[in-house]
């Protein structure tokens, strides 16, 4: 008979002591490299596996919690498991899954179920109304360890749910503007209180005999059997109003199917979805957050001392208007000038909604950032641009030149700022106290780092016996090229990795953003109390000598753009990366060999490059309004957070509150912090004063190809630049 193997068979076969062992397999002590290795090589050959659910019971609980959901066949429910599951995972707890079918009696028997398979507290949607209290109880529950999702029952307890009542009167008050005759209600079932107060919403734009007529409660199984009945026999049917999104989706396929010249408005309560879905109008309800909150609700109610009774109502998102501000078809084509970026592709295929809704085709220019350049430097009334998107620190200098005020076409474009990020206004969109563009994919520098390599016990431990330091994300580009060395595997044999850095040096421009991430961790400005360009000739040497010593520590060949240091990071041979974050997407695409193993932090120095564009309509253009009415659709709240989540940025504040979108890139409240707290002066402190940001890049830019990929002598390079800098007009005012 084999006996599993103990900490005492471990130790002997690792040639080291008990204590030692339990300190390597429970993460404690001062162990040394060399012995975590010795260990944790003779359990895995042992087959040692710690059992964690033992150690949890042990303290006195499980970190097991249950959810119990009607079914997981509807979107919703999904949506409010996937949620949940993410965030209990990700606070060290296990989630067991059960389903009432909307059964009492099945409920009542799983609530053992959960009690004996050692959950400590569970989420349900329950069927069983108030007699829930005293089956949860009796299994041993306590009633804030029970978290009530949608449907509340009439004793005190911890729920969350939506605000059905209000999705109720804008459902009816939709019914009103669109003055149906002939329509329905569809409620899932009229014993659960978010169906009550569904009704009750209606019921206040209502009267009691229309409602009563109109009103149908689907409690049979025979779903699809009751829709076709209902389609053939009322064939003035206008509208259907649902009550949640399967339910809809069902009567769509069955109407489509069989009655497809039939033209009926079906409008249904909904998850909340980012694309668009043309045949169903949605009043969506964020069935992510839903889970979100209830996991965190649970989880400080079964770890906290005292009774925690309490009620969250989540806001609706509600309608959502993906066409706002569309103007009607002038001459049918918009022109768009871009920057290749993930956003220009994503911009090519979202047009098309725009294309659908308003009849003007859009046309997507992509060009490279010189060619760019050189468009803008020469534009005239033989370019057929209608709208141009240029890098933000152009605008200044090109802004006048280019582009019409907005406000010129339309005044009321003043009132769209104040949906974006407050701290964008002056960067992205005004001059001399117009509107010249709107923000369209701002963007700021984080580091990305392996994760699973920061947090690996070995690796931890050889890097504080060589450095006496802790390994964590660098605070400072001494501390990030200490730990690249660290992870290049010619200068460390034992890096697991090829390489601690990547390094993007493809053009001037480029390889001068380099310069500035570096610059600005030590200085907070680039100009003088008088607004001229001023660099301090001694952060000049110390930046480039910075660049120059991380070189030894990236590829051979330097990234040429963003996009190729995405996908580089992306092979897993890298341990970190500065990047902007409209080309992280990039990053996890169905190849990338990082997912689930990357973290991110602020930039060594906490003040990052601000990236990203502006997109206004040309002075050249022979269709404002439309080009106009182009640049607002694709900067609205719906289109920006779609955007997003295809890859994306958004200058829209609510994209950031967005759980679906934030819930895919994590590292976006993030982004948006390092953009609101970035203090970083691209362009000089003086009234009517521009930047050319093109020039002083080529400056400083070369200056960084010059060191580190021509070896030439820093000393010399720092002369030569400060000769340059003091020399060339960069500052203008106009």
């Amino acid at each position: 008979m084999n006996c599993l193997p103990t900490i005492k068979d471990i130790a002997k076969a690792a040639g080291v002591s008990q204590g030692t062992v339990s300190n390597v397999l429970n993460q404690k002590g001062n162990v040394s490299a060399e012995k975590i290795k010795l260990v944790k090589k003779a359990a895995e050959k042992l087959g040692y596996t710690i059992n964690s659910g033992a150690k949890s019971l042990r303290k006195g609980n499980s970190n097991i919690v249950g959810v119990l959901l009607p079914n997981i066949n509807n979107r919703q429910y999904i949506d409010f498991y996937q949620s949940f599951n993410r965030y209990a995972e990700a606070n060290g707890f296990t989630v067991k899954l059960y389903f009432n079918d909307d059964n009492p009696s099945i409920e009542a028997d799983l609530i053992k179920t959960m009690k004996s398979d050692l959950c400590e507290g569970v989420a349900v949607f329950s069927s069983l109304g108030n007699e829930s209290y005293n089956l949860y109880q009796k299994a041993g529950f306590k009633n804030d360890s029970v978290v009530y999702v949608e449907r509340k029952p009439d004793f005190p307890c911890t729920y969350v749910g939506f605000d059905y009542r209000k999705c109720g009167e804008q459902f009816a008050q939709d019914l009103i503007d669109k003055k149906y005759k002939n329509y329905l209600i569809v409620l899932e079932n009229s014993f659960f209180s978010s169906q009550r107060e569904f009704v009750e919403g209606f019921r206040t734009k209502l009267s009691e005999e229309e409602l009563k007529k109109n009103i149908i409660t689907m409690d049979t199984g025979n779903i699809h059997g009751v829709f076709l009945k209902l389609l053939e026999g009322k064939k003035d049917l206008e509208a259907v109003y649902f009550s949640n999104y399967s339910m809809a989706r069902i009567f769509c396929d069955i109407a489509e199917a069989f009655f497809r010249k039939r033209k009926i408005d079906i409008i249904c309560i909904s998850p909340l979805f980012i694309m668009p879905i043309i045949n169903i109008r949605k009043y969506e309800l964020n069935y992510r957050l839903l889970g979100k909150t209830s996991c965190e609700t649970l989880l400080k109610n079964i770890r906290s001392d005292t009774v925690i009774d309490c009620e969250t109502i989540l806001q609706n998102d509600g309608f959502r208007n993906w066409h706002v501000n569309t103007a009607p078809p002038g001459n049918n084509r918009v022109k768009l000038l871009t920057l290749d970026s993930p956003t220009a592709r994503i911009i090519s295929i979202v047009s098309r909604l725009f294309t659908e809704n308003t009849g003007i085709k859009v046309e997507v220019d992509v060009r490279q950032y010189d060619d760019i350049f050189k468009i803008l430097s020469n534009l005239n009334d033989e370019y057929d641009y209608d709208a141009i998107r240029l890098d933000h620190t152009w605008l200044s200098w090109f802004g006048r030149d280019i582009y019409t005020p907005m406000e010129e076409i339309d005044p009321s474009v003043v009132a769209d700022l104040d949906k974006f990020m407050p701290t964008l206004r002056n960067t992205f969109s005004i001059i001399d106290n117009k509107v010249y563009a709107f923000p369209e994919t701002p963007s700021s520098q984080l580091l990305f780092y392996r994760k699973d390599l920061f947090e690996n016990p070995i690796l931890k431990r050889q890097y504080w016996e060589k450095y006496k330091k802790e390994l964590r994300p660098p605070e400072d580009f001494d501390s990030y090229n200490a730990i690249a060395k660290f992870f290049t595997k010619s200068l460390n044999p034992d890096s697991p990795v090829l390489y601690g850095s990547s390094l993007t040096l493809g053009n001037t421009g480029v390889a001068g953003t380099e310069f500035l991430a570096r610059y600005f961790s030590l200085s907070n400005t680039l100009f003088n109390n008088q607004g001229m360009l001023h660099l301090d000739p001694d952060l000049i040497h110390k930046v480039l000598s910075l660049i120059v010593e991380i070189k030894q520590c990236a590829p051979p060949k330097p990234s040429l753009w963003w996009t190729q240091t995405a996908r580089e990071f992306a092979e897993g041979e890298t341990a970190m990366t500065i990047l902007f974050t409209n080309f992280a997407s990039d990053m996890f695409g169905p190849d990338s060999k990082i997912t689930g193993r990357a973290g991110f932090a602020t930039v060594p120095g906490g003040n990052p490059v601000l990236g990203g564009g502006s997109i206004g309509v040309s002075k050249y253009s022979r269709n404002k309004q439309q080009a106009l009415s182009f640049i607002r659709w694709l900067c609205s709240n719906e289109v920006a957070t779609l955007n997003t989540f295809l890859g994306s940025v958004s200058p829209c504040q609510n994209t950031y509150d967005n759980y679906e979108v934030v819930d895919k890139y994590p590292w976006l409240p993030l982004s948006r912090r390092s953009i609101e707290v970035s203090k970083t002066e691209r362009s000089p402190n003086l009234y009517g004063a521009c930047f050319n940001e093109r020039a002083f890049l080529d400056i400083i830019g070369s200056a960084v190809i010059d060191c580190a990929m021509k070896n030439c002598d820093i000393k010399d390079v720092v002369a030569r630049t400060m000769q340059q800098l003091s020399t060339k007009n960069l500052v203008v005012i106009k």
